[in-house]
């Protein structure tokens, strides 16, 4: 899905509006949704500032998903059950 490092806010942004997981009209305000949704998840401390304009998964969702994919059944993959 994501690396676990970090990824471009840009980056992030681009594939939601890929996905149409963000649902505007206009370019303008379609970029302007994403960077929000980035600042709601980094409030929440779902997402992390590393350096520059770069943000990670926090921690505990890594260990979250890898707990969700059933690790020894699944080899590492994520459930979507």
């Amino acid at each position: 899905m994501w690396p676990e490092d970090a990824s471009p806010c840009e980056d992030l942004v681009r594939c939601w509006l890929g996905m149409e997981l963000i649902e505007e009209y206009d370019d303008i305000a379609a970029y302007s949704r994403g960077h929000t949704v980035i600042q709601w998840l980094k409030h929440a401390g779902l997402l992390e500032n590393t350096y520059g304009n770069y943000v990670k998964l926090h921690d505990h969702l890594w260990m979250a998903l890898w707990i969700a994919s059933d690790y020894s059944a699944n080899k590492n993959k994520w459930s979507s059950r």
